[in-house]
């Protein structure tokens, strides 16, 4: 997302995929997820740092969790994530996200 590269996140997303944040659990399709990512695209990102990670694996999946500090358009901001990637065609794919 810091490089703006919706090509490489749709790549690399099972659509749809489940999202949850301030706004609620949402199941959001290809076209919804890429009204999204347009919708930030005159937004500047940075990541600050990346701390507490904590990492769960099996032959078929990865749980993923960690606190990112980041300035979005000038404002810092902290959130708790956490993502699930399923290996599906030899490839891991993101099905679920939680910010908060």
């Amino acid at each position: 997302m810091v490089h703006k590269n919706y090509e490489t996140l749709k790549a690399l997303t099972k659509f749809p995929c489940i999202v949850a944040g301030k706004h609620g659990v949402m199941s959001v399709s290809e076209p919804a997820y890429r009204e999204m990512f347009n919708k930030g695209s005159d937004k500047e990102m940075k990541v600050i740092s990346i701390s507490g990670e904590q990492l769960q694996t099996g032959s078929d999946h990865a749980i993923i969790g960690y606190l990112i500090e980041f300035d979005y358009d000038g404002s810092p901001m902290k959130c708790t994530c956490t993502s699930t990637w399923l290996k599906e065609k030899q490839q891991l794919a993101l099905c679920y996200a939680y910010r908060k």
